[in-house]
């Protein structure tokens, strides 16, 4: 960004959002945002408290097992979509439904359904990652230069060797 021919750096519209909060805060505009100055003051000893310790570990629990089902289910569909133009057919269009709907509007659902537990985190991360991750991995593999995979036919590479050594890596970022 830039402001009268001098460039400033992105970390100032934090500085900005800041100042807006410690403003709101201070004046009780909001009375549920306490001014910034006294969340500072008070998270140190918010974050030693036993409570944050173990609330801390259950969202990284969360987080780490939602992802890797969402890494699993993701890449496993994102390859069958781009490899088979049925399942790309049938797959792409639901995927891209809920890639672009508000997925902010089923979590009060899943509460209901599933409770306020670590399965209602598990399924939210799997929800809102698992869309993206299949997209995005159908398109890598999509991407692949058709000529490295003749290459690997050339050179005599079955179908799992084709895609472990060659498909997966060229899609790879």
């Amino acid at each position: 960004m830039e402001l009268r021919g001098h460039r400033i750096p992105m970390a100032f519209s934090l500085l900005v959002w800041f100042a807006i909060w410690e403003v709101v805060g201070q004046l009780e505009l909001v009375s549920l945002l306490p001014p910034f100055s006294e969340v500072i003051a008070a998270l140190p000893e918010v974050v030693s408290s036993e409570t944050f310790a173990e609330a801390a570990r259950i969202t990284l629990e969360a987080f780490l097992i939602g992802m890797g089902l969402s890494f699993t289910v993701g890449i496993g569909v994102g390859v069958l979509m781009a490899t088979s133009r049925a399942v790309g057919s049938v797959m792409g269009m639901w995927v891209n439904i809920f890639e672009s709907s508000p997925l902010t509007a089923i979590v009060p659902a899943l509460m209901a359904l599933l409770g306020f537990g670590l399965e209602t985190m598990i399924v939210t991360v799997f929800l809102f990652s698992v869309w993206v991750i299949a997209l995005d991995t159908q398109v890598g593999v999509e991407r692949v230069n058709p000529s490295l995979i003749e290459m690997g036919r050339s050179f005599g590479a079955r179908r799992r060797a084709l895609y472990s050594q060659i498909v997966v890596r060229a899609a790879l970022p």
